[in-house]
């Protein structure tokens, strides 16, 4: 089977200087996921690989680093509460502009990113600092 991988990013987080390994807009199977952790791996790190292809995967993934519900980042960054849940799930296969921008600009996340995986995702610290102050549920 042949892979083709277009965007694979290596992130560390300062705090624990572990790396992440984020596979984004591809075709993958466990041999490209080994490949792209080996190197580190022989380094003696623990390493996170996070496979995002779709909006549903990278808005989940903006969810789990804010630490907020569902319902919460929603509140956060301007939406009706159960839109990010919504888009999760898949029951929301086209969203609007204006919804990705919403939660572009409440995450520190590029509307790029989010609609086609290519570029750097934000960190956590970038995600959380984006959202300081904002409403929460």
């Amino acid at each position: 089977m042949s892979t083709t991988v277009l965007a694979v990013t290596v992130v560390v987080n300062q705090k624990t200087s572990c790396p992440t390994v984020y596979v984004g807009w591809c075709s993958y199977d466990n041999l490209v996921v080994t490949a792209a952790t080996s190197r580190l791996t022989a380094l003696d790190t623990p390493v996170t690989v996070v496979v995002m292809q779709s909006i549903q995967d990278r808005v989940a993934h903006l969810r789990r680093l804010s630490g907020r519900t569902a319902g919460g980042l929603s509140v956060a960054v301007g939406l009706s509460r159960g839109m990010i849940r919504l888009i999760e799930i898949g029951a929301r296969q086209n969203v609007e502009a204006a919804t990705v921008a919403a939660i572009a600009a409440g995450t520190g996340a590029s509307a790029d990113w989010l609609l086609t995986g290519r570029g750097e995702p934000p960190t956590e610290e970038e995600v959380r600092a984006a959202l300081d102050g904002a409403p929460n549920e």
